[in-house]
């Protein structure tokens, strides 16, 4: 009795070292899986569309290795509202990469407050012209004032009228608003969106970089 009790528990532990050892595996090939996640993410084998390419459906979490086709909402809101596809590598390049690591993750925040200053910074002086001279410092504040989560709704349009103060404030608005529409346009990468089967185009998918 104690024998099998010996040979049971003897069992279990070589099943569960096995585990562990199956569970390392494939977290050092996965990469960008700790061994945490690969405990708790459940390890996805993809399944494969009619042209064999891997995809991730629409409600699932891509992690470990990447499939080729990952599933997004297109027209999002609207009427023809649908899952779409996108390639994987590309809405990785569009978000700015894998972030697998703390540093990576600040790296990848600086880049895209620095693009987006510099977006606000082109869009003031090409809305501005000769009016002011704008540094990135006036680009940085309105940056801060459009996208305020401790003061919503602060007073953008009184920073356009500091910069150009013969402007009235139905003018300051109206530029306001193309500055902001310019901005927009930078933000956003588009990519085609595609059916399941990878090639024929369904619409496109905005990726909004900042």
């Amino acid at each position: 009795m104690g024998n099998g009790r010996h040979d049971a528990g003897a069992r279990g532990g070589t099943l569960r070292s096995g585990m562990v050892a199956t569970c390392v595996a494939m977290a050092m090939a996965a990469g960008s899986l700790s061994i945490a996640e690969c405990a708790t993410e459940r390890l996805h084998v993809w399944p494969r569309n009619e042209a064999g390419q891997t995809y991730c459906p629409i409600g699932e979490k891509a992690v470990g290795a990447r499939p080729d086709l990952e599933a997004v909402i297109i027209n999002a809101g609207m009427p023809d509202e649908r899952v779409a596809y996108v390639y994987a590598a590309e809405l990785d390049a569009a978000q700015g990469g894998d972030v697998s690591t703390p540093g990576e993750a600040v790296a990848l925040m600086a880049g895209r407050d620095a693009r987006a200053v510099d977006a606000y910074h082109d869009a003031l002086d090409a809305e501005l012209g000769a009016r002011a001279a704008v540094g990135r410092d006036d680009a940085a504040e309105l940056r801060r004032r459009l996208t305020s989560v401790v003061a919503p709704g602060e007073d953008a349009t009184a920073l356009i009228r500091q910069l150009a103060p013969e402007l009235s404030e139905k003018e300051a608005r109206a530029l306001l608003d193309r500055v902001r529409a310019r901005v927009r346009e930078r933000a956003e990468t588009r990519l085609a969106a595609y059916e399941l089967d990878g090639s024929t185009v369904a619409g496109t998918y905005v990726v909004r970089g900042f």
